[in-house]
């Protein structure tokens, strides 16, 4: 049986992975971008990567996991 504090942690580790996992896109579709010629795109995805660290940062703090 599992209790709360297990679908906690369960629920925390899902959410670090979705960011990673996003963090991952981004990175592609940066690659995408420059292969494309698209460098102002390119600049605006690596400000989102920026945001979205600052989120997994903040999950894990708020989690305790840092």
């Amino acid at each position: 049986m599992y209790s709360i504090a297990d679908a906690e942690e369960a629920s925390a580790s899902a959410k670090e992975e979705a960011e990673q996992e996003t963090i991952r896109n981004y990175r592609e579709r940066i690659r995408q971008a420059e292969r494309s010629g698209e460098f102002a795109l390119s600049e605006a995805l690596r400000d989102i990567i920026v945001q979205e660290r600052d989120h997994e940062i903040d999950l894990k703090d708020a989690l305790g996991l840092r």
